[in-house]
């Protein structure tokens, strides 16, 4: 972030960051969206995240000047929303300032959103617990990369757990072991791949190569062709990690024995 802001300050740019998976995460100490020099921080409340509201999300900044314009975005483009309108001293005629999006909370969401706020460091806690208790029964595993589990200054949230494998070692690729992970009954995620090879970014830097380093994106690609999503979340038991565990342990000696087989 430093780094940003550093080239967002020699340009004069703004910086908004994507929070959208950084509730509770921290950059040397201080809390993502808590530092002035980024002008916004979003994010996001699907039912995947570290909290909640069903779907939607918020939009955290420093300057009230942004509010109303904000708000008018959220609902049509609008000035004034429903409640205001059909209150004794509103006006029950609406004028569209600026092309806008139907974006906006439901009353019901906003408050199952803050009694969720007030569990979120709880929830962080639970999910750095089995966090770190998957790094330490898989530590042992050469087959596979583990992430980065944080230090003092910087934490991340622990939002999802992503390890690497080296298919060389494993003797499956990523999609495979996926599959064989799904046969014992362990689900996974993808996140993510990377952007750029998705159906319309790809047709998008074919037509526009020069939008793309000459020798294309190498490191994202390595990357997204060997990450994969382990379940975490506060409700997670111990003996659910035991299990997912053992099956990475199960399809690793079983690909190997297949491949001595072959051999």
């Amino acid at each position: 972030m430093d780094e940003i802001w550093r080239i967002a300050e020699k340009h004069g740019l703004w910086v908004i960051e994507d929070a959208a998976q950084a509730m509770g995460a921290r950059y040397k100490g201080t809390k993502i969206g808590g530092d002035p020099r980024s002008i916004m921080s979003v994010y996001s409340f699907h039912p995947n995240k570290n909290m909640t509201t069903g779907e939607g999300g918020a939009i955290a900044f420093f300057n009230d000047e942004f509010e109303s314009r904000i708000k008018r975005l959220r609902f049509h483009g609008i000035d004034r929303d429903a409640w205001k309108r059909f209150a004794k001293e509103g006006s029950p005629h609406t004028e569209v300032f600026e092309p806008g999006r139907k974006a906006n909370f439901m009353d019901l969401q906003a408050a199952m959103g803050l009694h969720q706020i007030g569990k979120l460091d709880g929830f962080n806690a639970r999910r750095g617990v089995l966090f770190h208790r998957y790094l330490d029964l898989m530590k042992d595993i050469d087959e596979v990369m583990l992430p980065w589990p944080g230090d003092a200054d910087h934490g991340h949230c622990f939002h999802l757990f992503v390890l690497r494998i080296h298919p060389e070692k494993v003797g499956l690729d990523r999609d495979a072991f996926v599959a064989a992970l799904k046969e014992e009954n362990i689900g996974t995620g993808i996140h993510y791949r990377p952007a750029h090879v998705h159906p319309w970014y790809r047709d998008f830097y074919t037509a526009h190569p020069q939008h793309l380093p000459q020798d294309g994106l190498p490191h994202s690609e390595w990357s997204g062709e060997r990450l994969l999503s382990l379940p975490l979340w506060p409700g997670l038991t111990e003996v659910d990690q035991d299990q997912v565990v053992g099956a990475i342990r199960q399809v690793i000696a079983r690909a190997k024995s297949a491949a001595r087989t072959m051999a």
